[in-house]
């Protein structure tokens, strides 16, 4: 299983959960320390993501792909109007 958020503007790591655990490795430095996955809600299906201390930086696109075993699933949402 491997579940990857990023920002489609700049293709930049938000979260990635790689074999069994969060890579903070791989995310990019304006998001370090500010994203979470709920690990009790990955064996049912939700692979929401918190993201915290959210600001006008962060208005845009993201997407989150899941893989798992041959079956890739991609979602997009937006935010808007932070700090408003």
């Amino acid at each position: 299983l491997e579940v990857e958020w990023r920002r489609t503007d700049t293709d930049t790591i938000l979260h990635l959960f790689l074999g069994g655990q969060s890579r903070p490795e791989s995310q990019g430095d304006a998001y370090r320390g500010r994203t979470h996955l709920l690990p009790q809600e990955i064996p049912k299906g939700n692979f929401s993501l918190l993201l915290q201390d959210v600001g006008a930086a962060d208005a845009g696109v993201y997407k989150c792909v899941v893989y798992r075993e041959q079956e890739r699933h991609e979602t997009r949402v937006r935010i808007q109007e932070v700090g408003k």
